[in-house]
């Protein structure tokens, strides 16, 4: 999906629509839920990329909070 596609617009604008309807506790995981939704139009390996990354961040920040 280019970033200058009407899919593309759509796409920002329904998950826009959403977070701003979704209460405030939630809103992480509809942004969350769109990026892995993104990478994984972009293919496979892209999701398995975000998916490392996301792990890896979480990973060092529980590390860091001790």
């Amino acid at each position: 999906m280019s970033f200058v596609s009407l899919k593309f617009i759509v796409f920002v604008l329904g998950i826009l629509g959403l977070y701003y309807v979704i209460p405030q506790k939630g809103r992480k995981y509809v942004i969350l839920g769109a990026n892995f939704f993104f990478y994984a139009l972009a293919g496979k390996r892209n999701l398995l990329i975000l998916l490392g990354m996301v792990c890896i961040s979480y990973v060092c920040a529980v590390l860091i909070r001790k």
